[in-house]
């Protein structure tokens, strides 16, 4: 029993956790990078014309495109997603804070980039809830690829991060709240 425990003594988690993180990391930032353009098509898809209101930064985004129509709704999710970035750098450090960046900040670039797909893109659905449906699908299908590969899109998901540091609380239920906030 002896040997046992020092076998496993020796054994550094964090160590195992770095090689397979390693050995993942190719098929991980393919997942995170079709995910996350994904999740930003269907942003411009389906809820920025539609004006439907997502929780996080898009939405908020939107609300506020809707009173101030100069204002750009992709500068706004910009603006927040560098608020954030920085009150993760403060709280978690830049080590933890990198993967929310790289998120963020290419949720961003591919939501610029794809702005101009619903004019290529027209879907004549009769009913409106079939659009709600489908933007529904559609993102959290592409959320889910990033956040299996262990990155986030950016937005309240960083202040998830932050909270969950200090409450111990389950990302996903954090996430969760966050889309009421």
């Amino acid at each position: 029993m002896k040997f046992l425990k020092k076998i496993f003594k020796r054994i550094d988690s964090e160590e195992v956790h770095d090689n397979l993180r390693r050995k993942n990391a190719a098929k991980n930032s393919i997942l995170f990078v079709i995910g996350t353009q994904i999740s930003a098509l269907s942003f411009n898809l389906f809820f920025l014309p539609y004006n439907f209101v997502s929780g996080g930064l898009g939405g908020l985004a939107i609300i506020i495109n809707n009173f101030f129509p100069n204002i750009n709704t992709y500068l706004i999710i910009l603006l927040g997603n560098l608020l954030f970035i920085g009150i993760s750098v403060m709280t978690l450090g830049w080590k933890e804070s990198v993967m929310s960046a790289m998120g963020a900040m290419f949720y961003i670039a591919f939501a610029f980039f794809t702005q101009s797909f619903p004019e290529l893109i027209n879907f004549s659905f009769d009913n409106v809830l079939l659009y709600v449906l489908a933007a529904g699908v559609v993102s959290g299908f592409g959320e889910a690829l990033v956040y299996k590969s262990g990155f986030n899109t950016g937005g309240t998901s960083i202040l998830a991060r932050v909270f969950q540091k200090y409450t111990k609380l389950p990302m996903g239920v954090l996430i969760r709240y966050m889309a009421y906030v």
